[in-house]
């Protein structure tokens, strides 16, 4: 979420999805984009978040951007991953 908020054409909600590919565990994150993004903004900014995770945590991982409002809000304490491995 940190990272995510530190890109302003990135909104700060998101969804992570962990499963198995072989013997690999593959990281997928859906954000959102700010209603003023271009296609330029969303590019640059799945460039930045990935490049920003991997220099922080060590992870590679697919980014997918959503339009706003695609990424359910919950009400109370949020569920944010999905584990499915």
């Amino acid at each position: 979420e940190e990272l995510l908020l530190e890109i302003p054409v990135l909104a700060p909600h998101y969804f992570i999805t962990l499963t198995r590919d072989g013997n690999l565990d593959k990281v997928t994150i859906d954000v959102e984009l700010n209603s003023s993004g271009t296609e330029q903004d969303k590019q640059q900014a799945v460039a930045q978040l990935s490049q920003r995770i991997k220099v922080m945590i060590g992870l590679s991982c697919v980014i997918n951007v959503c339009e706003t409002g695609q990424i359910v809000r919950s009400e109370g304490k949020a569920k944010h991953v999905n584990d499915l491995r």
